[in-house]
């Protein structure tokens, strides 16, 4: 059975940090990778909208952006 871990930083309290690890199917991770890049697309449309928000939603979409680089180094 062919499975893929992806650890992500998740926020515990102000300013630390907790990991946190998921293994999926190999068949999963196409449609995992869509729905993170569907939610990175959404902030961006909402940053556009939310100027005081920018930078809170940018790191937001950089955490996104590490997860699927996590998922793609994992799949080579």
């Amino acid at each position: 059975m062919n499975k893929i871990v992806v650890l992500q930083y998740i926020k515990k309290e102000k300013n630390k940090m907790g990991k946190i690890k998921v293994e999926f199917e190999l068949e999963e991770i196409s449609d995992l990778k869509n729905l993170i890049k569907s939610r990175i697309n959404e902030l961006r449309i909402k940053m556009s909208n939310d100027p005081d928000k920018e930078e809170e939603l940018k790191q937001i979409i950089r955490s996104y952006k590490r997860i699927i680089n996590s998922i793609e180094d994992q799949i080579k």
